[in-house]
């Protein structure tokens, strides 16, 4: 009977940062992941843990986003500028539904 000895091989590759946070630099000497030395980050900033989990670090929030010349802030809904979906302010990132507009008056 002859054996057979099989290998797979996982490759994962990721983009390089800069630095893991969006808008300045992390907060440094502070690590907010998880474990028992995890420290929870001060107010103002957030913890971004990257998703294959090789860093968690503290970054600044953004409380205020910029959509067709208006300031929202975190939190805010809003009508997007197609007038059908429906958008929102998140650490200074606009997120929008995508749903398909009909003119109902054709």
């Amino acid at each position: 009977m002859a054996k057979y000895i099989c290998f797979i091989v996982l490759i994962t590759c990721s983009l390089a940062l800069d630095t893991p946070c969006e808008f300045g630099s992390p907060l440094p000497s502070v690590f907010c992941g998880r474990g028992p030395n995890r420290q929870d980050c001060p107010s103002g900033y957030f913890c971004h843990i990257d998703p294959l989990d090789r860093f968690a670090v503290c970054c600044a929030q953004v409380l205020t986003c910029l959509y067709n010349g208006i300031t929202y802030h975190t939190g805010d809904s809003f009508k997007s500028s197609d007038g059908c979906n429906t958008c929102g302010c998140n650490n200074g990132m606009v997120f929008c539904t995508e749903r398909a507009c009909f003119d109902v008056h054709g």
